[in-house]
């Protein structure tokens, strides 16, 4: 909504077995990084704009992204298309 104020995000997640949810209360933030996620691992990230108005906070429709982890663990990291 034009004049509100986007006071934060909530980035979700998600595996087969559980989802974290991270509130980020920085609308200005340009980055995150999304630590912990393990090797070799598919995961759902799901980020919803949350705008404070009159009314109280409204949030955006999320945005998805689905990764798989590299199965390796080091210093080498590289994005692989699966």
């Amino acid at each position: 909504t034009p004049g509100s104020l986007l006071e934060a995000y909530v980035i979700n997640v998600t595996t087969s077995q559980s989802t974290k949810s991270r509130y980020v209360p920085n609308g200005k933030l340009a980055s995150y990084t999304v630590r912990d996620l393990l090797p070799g691992r598919r995961y759902q990230l799901s980020v919803t704009a949350v705008q404070g108005t009159e009314l109280g906070p409204l949030h955006s429709e999320p945005a998805h992204l689905y990764i798989i982890t590299s199965p390796r663990d080091g210093a080498d990291r590289r994005w692989h298309q699966g």
